[in-house]
């Protein structure tokens, strides 16, 4: 870059020449250096360094020579703009050697060596720039003209030595400033990201000294990048972060155009009286109207570009997410997607947000992402792959029927996709997991014959045989799984296979066949993680024979060797039946006193500690039962999710219900030998025999009171029971009131669980049971509190036994409201999601009734049809089951046959009253619905005919009936 010296007019010396000239002599010197001194001012160097190169010749005088350095000066700045770098040199040293103390000289000296450089004299200019290096004023300025000629010459080395020289102490000016910038970028360069984010971090504080934001971002950003190239996040990330943002540095930018403005113009009010200061001023508008140009320039290049900082917060984000920092890299991306919705990296913003929560196990946010991307993107460049993964994170979420959308949707959208193989055998699985098993089929059937040699078809294979054992088809399914086992002897699905083939058998009540295949399989497969199931299958086959010991043996094999909570639960607990079958009572509590030793914070614990102390107490040591009990209720009472400690309070309350054996009274003394016959009876003096001794009296024992006993059980309890603790020791006394038939404590004691205690004091059983009893106090408050508990259990016990008691309570309340769509919605979740099994019966009768309601009549039927049928809910459930299927061909204004289940109701299942009562009504009604008139009031004088249905409610209306058709009751 050019230092222009400025426009010089000649100075008063000049015209105070010592030496006599003449007047003609004198003008015409004043002529020529006035039309030099013009041609300076229009810029015409040439022209203005000839005229002043004939002034010069024109005086020859020592003395006025040395009163020549402005016309010089000036001669050197009209050869250095020409350019005439040649002259220049010639015309700097001229001066140098005739002016050698000159106020000018350092600027001489720099123009010189810029001169050297153009003429590509660098040594020279070298030289010449250290020399001036040792001046303080011009120190920055030599520096960084020796970086260029460095720079020029390409010498890297040299190049960053003087920067560092320049840089490397405390910055204090705006040069320094620049130079730190240009040694961060070669630092950079060099591979030296260390050196290059410390000099970065130096200069961060001193924004008031730098000069050019727009280079800063820019090394900045290479730096970054460079970093996280190699992988070095924290560095990267230290980079990203020093990017001012556009707003800065437009403002930045905006803010030095203006002070270089008054700069400019300050400098015009330069009064041209002060020859020296006007010819500086000049000179230094010249540099500053270069440098608004330049500064203009810039800004006008920068506002045309987009803003960055959603490439910047992008470039953070992948810092984080390849650093292993996944939750910070979705708080970034997160950040983006609100702030920036319309960023030009949306769509792989929207991409890295998908493969990060995935990454993350966060399958339900994973799979919003997923839609939020096919929705926005649907032929983006990553829908496949989108699209793919939405399927596989809703398997992964259990949502099958999701999975089974975006695989269908996905296979015919883009039937080329690289996933296509993978989305056909997936999409046969998500069928599969919804028991879908002859679509399952179907889907399989397509992967086989679409890829003979893919990748999964030994999966595929199998999962074929596998629906043939869910579907029921044994027969089918054991062709299948042989075909797989010998086509696969050592296949990854071997050992499950040979396991299925069993559980065929089981299923044809072959349990000999089930025993040796069994017993072959874990002889087989000695080190296989299915070994607990298998055992568990031997344990069911000995079980079914009856076979009660070989059961246990084997359940127990089940429970060490299962991987899973579910196999270990499962097996336990069968071998505690059989071995109560078999009255082991003794190693039943051995087996549970080890599986507490070796998991003590299963969650199972709890129900292993009651069946020790049902142990205890059928062996007789009730006492023994009770201490026993009482100490592990002292570990467990407080905390709420420990679901079994309400069955150990059930079992104490069960001890403190019957009066405590009393103790065996001492044996008797024995009685005295008689005394052997006198010899001679007949003596007068013979002693009489002594009187046997009288029976022990066993006193009556004093009267015994369960309740006292319960509280001296539960006395050192309730010394440390917090809230949760109280309410359970409440429960304990509501199950005894319930052993002793005393429904008015037990009413109390719930009444007193509902008022006292917050939802959050209240264990997953307490918030099911007073859910169901506030559920049953028919008032708004108490169902709203009621839904209030269940919906904490629902949210807050995830893994809880008694999940279903929430859904199906919920739905319940849902009925009751009318909103029949949602109570259905929460009775399937409980039947099919939970599986319920505490509230099972509830669940089905409910999701009957709702379909009823929703006019799914055939769906209502059959299931109510099943509800009648199962032995186990044989009774009050059987005759409401009738009356219901009676309701729905009401409903459905089949009459006759409504009829024929009212009168099943109240013919077969007559001790069951109150749907006796109903069934009469409803059949009346119908009567009257048909025309029936005659019919209608038979039956209803059947109906107070029954003397046990006389004071029911429903006889009274009966009354007004026959009232309201015109004949007395």
């Amino acid at each position: 870059m050019r230092v222009l010296l400025g426009v010089l007019v000649l100075w008063a010396p000049l015209a105070r020449a010592q030496a006599p000239v003449d007047a003609e002599q004198a003008a015409l010197r004043a002529k020529i250096h006035n039309e030099a001194m013009q041609a300076f001012q229009a810029g015409k160097w040439a022209e203005a360094a000839a005229g002043l190169e004939k002034l010069l010749a024109m005086i020859t005088s020592p003395v006025e020579q040395s009163q020549l350095a402005p016309v010089y000066y000036t001669l050197c700045a009209a050869y250095f703009n020409a350019p005439d770098f040649p002259k220049a040199i010639e015309s700097f040293n001229l001066f140098l050697t005739k002016f050698p103390g000159h106020e000018k000289v350092t600027e001489i000296k720099m123009s010189l060596g810029q001169a050297y450089v153009q003429v590509k004299k660098y040594p020279d200019a070298i030289k010449q720039f250290q020399a001036l290096e040792a001046i303080p004023a011009l120190r920055d300025k030599a520096l960084l003209a020796q970086m260029g000629v460095y720079k020029i010459q390409g010498k890297k080395e040299d190049v960053i030595k003087v920067l560092q020289k320049l840089a490397g102490g405390e910055i204090t000016t705006t040069l320094q400033a620049r130079g730190a910038i240009q040694l961060a970028e070669l630092f950079a360069d060099a591979d030296e990201p260390d050196k290059a984010i410390a000099m970065l971090q130096k200069i961060a504080t001193k924004t008031a000294l730098i000069d050019n934001l727009v280079s800063l971002n820019t090394v900045a950003f290479k730096l970054g990048d460079a970093f996280l190239e190699r992988q070095k996040y924290p560095q990267a990330l230290g980079a990203y972060r020093s990017v001012k943002t556009r707003a800065e540095v437009l403002k930045f930018q905006k803010d030095r155009i203006a002070m270089i403005e008054r700069r400019i113009e300050a400098n015009k009010k330069t009064d041209p009286g002060n020859p020296q200061l006007y010819a500086q001023a000049q000179m230094q508008n010249k540099e500053l109207k270069g440098l608004l140009e330049e500064s203009q320039a810039l800004l006008a290049e920068f506002e045309k570009t987009e803003d960055y900082a959603s490439s910047l917060l992008f470039r953070e984000a992948r810092c984080w997410y390849d650093w292993d920092k996944k939750w910070e890299a979705l708080v970034v991306y997160n950040r983006l997607l609100n702030r920036f919705p319309k960023a030009k990296e949306r769509e792989p913003i929207l991409y890295s947000t998908v493969i990060t929560y995935a990454d993350m196990h966060q399958v339900v946010s994973a799979q919003r992402a997923c839609e939020t991307y096919l929705k926005e993107f649907p032929d983006g460049p990553n829908a496949g792959t989108v699209g793919y993964m939405a399927g596989a994170v809703a398997l992964e979420a259990n949502d099958p029927a999701g999975a089974e959308t975006f695989f269908g949707i996905m296979i015919q959208k883009q039937p080329n996709s690289q996933y296509k193989e993978e989305m056909q055998m997936l999409l046969g699985n998500a069928k599969f997991a919804q028991g879908k098993w002859d679509e399952a089929i179907v889907e399989y059937g397509k992967y086989l014959s679409s890829y003979p040699a893919g990748r999964n078809v030994e999966e595929v294979e199998y999962r074929v045989a596998c629906t043939h054992v869910f579907q029921g088809k044994y027969e089918a399914a054991l062709k299948e799984l042989n075909g797989y086992v010998a086509k696969y002897p050592g296949g990854l699905y071997a050992p499950d296979a040979k396991y299925r083939t069993a559980v065929c058998f089981y299923a044809a009540s072959q349990y000999d066949d089930v025993i040796k295949q069994c017993n072959a399989w874990l002889a087989e497969f000695a080190k296989d993680d299915m070994r607990g199931e298998v055992s568990s299958l031997l344990g069911d086959a000995f079980a079914a024979q009856n076979k009660n010991e070989e059961a246990a043996k084997a359940y127990v094999v089940g429970y060490k060797a299962a991987t899973t909570d579910e196999v270990m639960n499962y097996s336990l607990f069968e071998a505690s039946k059989q071995m109560q079958k078999a009255g082991q009572w003794e190693p039943m509590s051995f087996m549970f006193q080890e599986f507490v030793n070796e998991h003590p914070d299963h969650v199972a614990v709890v129900a292993a500690l009651f069946w020790i102390g049902k142990a205890k107490a059928k062996l007789g040591h009730e006492e023994e039962a009770k201490t026993f009990l009482v100490d592990q209720l002292r570990k467990f009472i407080n905390e709420p999710k420990r679901e079994a400690v309400e069955n150990i309070l059930t079992q104490l309350a069960q001890l403190c219900a019957k009066r405590p054996r009393q103790p065996e009274p001492p044996p008797a003394p024995p009685k005295p030998a008689a005394p052997a016959p006198a010899p001679d009876a007949a003596k007068p003096d013979a002693p009489a025999p002594d009187a046997a001794p009288a029976e022990p009296v066993v006193p009556e024992p004093p009267p015994y009171d369960p309740y006292a006993e319960l509280d001296k059980q539960l006395e050192p309890i309730a010394a440390i029971a917090n809230n949760t603790g109280k309410a359970r020791l409440l429960f304990a006394r509501a199950e005894l009131a319930t052993l002793k038939k005393n429904p008015i404590e037990h009413e109390k004691v719930f009444a007193d669980l509902a008022a006292r205690f917050t939802t959050e004091d209240l264990s997953p059983v307490l918030l099911a049971y007073v859910g169901d009893y506030l559920k049953g106090k028919a008032t708004p408050k108490n169902r709203e509190r009621a839904g209030e508990l269940y919906n904490h259990l629902k949210e807050d016990f995830l893994k809880s036994e008694y999940l279903d008691y929430a859904y199906v309570g919920l739905g319940d309340l849902a009925f009751i409201a009318g909103k029949y769509d949602k109570a259905l919605e929460l009775y399937n979740y409980a039947l099919d999601t939970i599986g319920a099994t505490f509230r099972l019966k509830e669940g089905m009768i409910g999701k009957a009734k709702a379909l009823l309601e929703l006019g799914k009549f055939e769906e209502s039927k059959k299931l109510f049809e099943q509800i009648a049928s199962i032995r186990e809910w044989r009774g009050d459930t059987t005759a409401m089951a009738v009356f219901q299927l009676g309701e729905v061909e009401l409903r459905q204004n089949k009459y006759p046959e409504a009829i024929a289940h009212y009168r099943r109701v109240f013919v077969a299942y007559q001790k069951y009253l109150p749907w006796v009562a109903k069934a009469y009504l409803k059949a009346a009604e119908t009567f009257e619905k048909m025309g029936k008139r005659e019919d209608a009031i038979e039956n209803l004088r059947e109906m107070l005919r029954n003397e046990k249905l006389e004071k029911m409610p429903e006889a009274e209306e009966a009354r007004k009936k026959m009232q309201a058709l015109g004949v007395s009751a």
